[in-house]
């Protein structure tokens, strides 16, 4: 597992925790990938992601957070936090669940904001 590929993943299932993907969300997750030079196919990622019958979806999830936990710096853990929330705001809905998933993430990294 690579940096890009683990933040792109994280992001995809933050995206869909509320079980849909906007079109703004995938914009902006596209939108990210070019950015951030990730060369990963982000409309496969999130048909991944939406395949219930996909076992090994939580299992990557998780392994990409444990991956961006070990590797990251505290300034990228930030940006990388910013960023989550900016994509649940994609769609003007920053759902509860968007909510909660992000937040969680952010205490597992020290990080607090209201």
């Amino acid at each position: 597992m690579d940096k890009n590929y683990a933040m792109l993943n994280v992001l995809v299932n933050l995206a869909y925790v509320d079980n849909k993907i906007d079109d703004s969300e995938v914009n902006m997750l596209k939108k990210y990938a070019k950015d951030k030079n990730i060369f990963y196919d982000v409309d496969k990622m999130i048909a991944d992601v939406k395949d219930i019958d996909n076992d090994n979806i939580i299992s990557d999830y998780a392994k990409s957070i444990a991956f961006l936990t070990a590797n990251l710096t505290e300034d990228e853990k930030k940006d990388f936090i910013y960023d989550a929330v900016n994509l649940a705001n994609a769609d003007d809905e920053y759902a509860e669940n968007e909510y909660i998933s992000i937040e969680a993430l952010a205490r597992n990294w020290n990080i607090y904001f209201g």
